[in-house]
């Protein structure tokens, strides 16, 4: 049986992803940080406690999977009157560089990345690729506008 390590298991995306994931056999793992309980899409999938900030906790699970899903993101708008850009980075660029290193370093034979429209920012009804600018609208778009893209071609 084939195993995939799912981050942002109990987001919007990631327990839509494990009950699909699930129907066509393949056994989940799911880090899930301490703050947001159990895994919603409990039923089969194999919870790992950690969170994609650490660098080491839950990665010893992905040793072995055939696949990482990585939907862990931060993806609201800043509160306004508080600063929450370094939670942002944290777990956007370092915790996705974090999956990435461990996937790596594990051997895993494929990384699936999920985005939002929150990169971008929001506003308009055209379709946006890797070109558009990013609009203020987001935290996301906000740090890009400031540090660039976290990949460049």
């Amino acid at each position: 049986m084939k195993r995939i390590l799912v981050t942002g298991a109990n987001g919007f995306i990631g327990w839509r992803l494990i009950a699909r994931l699930q129907r066509q056999g393949l056994l989940v793992l799911a880090p899930v940080h301490e703050r947001s309980g159990e895994v919603r899409a409990a039923a089969g999938v194999e919870p790992v406690r950690g969170d994609v900030r650490d660098v080491g906790a839950p990665w010893a699970a992905a040793a072995g999977v055939d696949a990482v899903a990585h939907l862990a993101g931060r993806v609201h708008a800043l509160s306004e009157g508080r600063d929450d850009t370094q939670l942002y980075e944290a777990v956007n660029v370092e915790g996705t560089r974090n999956v990435l290193e461990a996937a790596l370093d594990r051997g895993v034979g494929r990384v699936l990345f999920f985005s939002s429209v929150k990169a971008m920012g929001e506003g308009g009804r055209e379709c946006l690729d890797e070109s558009a600018e990013a609009t203020v609208e987001s935290a996301v778009a906000s740090w890009i506008s400031q540090n660039g893209p976290l990949v460049s071609r």
